[in-house]
């Protein structure tokens, strides 16, 4: 789900190293005037953890959210914290897809340019070789056959 930062629950998971919780929405005085949490989606729990790059670059949150308040459990929390790098390598799978698909419609764009480029002095030196045997083709099989 992807909401305004202004109103953002993963604006504040961010800055917070592990994992953020907000047991009940409603009683943090922080969040219970949210308008996710008064109007839909009407999040009473929420749970996330930040995701930043190698290059230390903050990418979001992985986050779960509820609309009735809960705790999560330590196995729980670390189970979110483990889903991290899953998280972040389907980031970065996804990145190097765009890259390649770049760099294949540039290698498209060179190759298409390379074979107009070739074609068009293969063809007139075709053309001047088949206007040579035509104009002197008599002569030329006459200097080969001696």
């Amino acid at each position: 789900m992807e909401t305004a930062r202004s109103v953002s629950f993963c604006a504040h998971a961010i800055l917070q190293p592990g994992v953020f919780i907000v047991p009940d929405t409603l009683a943090a005085p922080r969040f219970a005037d949210n308008p996710l949490v008064i109007r839909p989606p009407n999040i009473r729990f929420y749970a996330g953890t930040p995701l930043f790059t190698a290059e230390g670059h903050g990418l979001g949150t992985l986050c779960v959210i509820d609309t009735k308040p809960r705790e999560l459990s330590e196995m729980q929390k670390d189970a979110l914290q483990l889903m991290r790098n899953p998280a972040l390598r389907l980031f970065d799978v996804r990145l190097k897809t765009r890259e390649l698909a770049e760099l294949n419609q540039a290698l498209d764009a060179y190759s298409y340019a390379v074979s107009h480029d070739l074609r068009a002095p293969v063809r007139t030196v075709a053309g001047f070789s088949h206007l040579l045997r035509v104009e002197h083709g008599e002569k030329s099989t006459k200097t080969v056959s001696s």
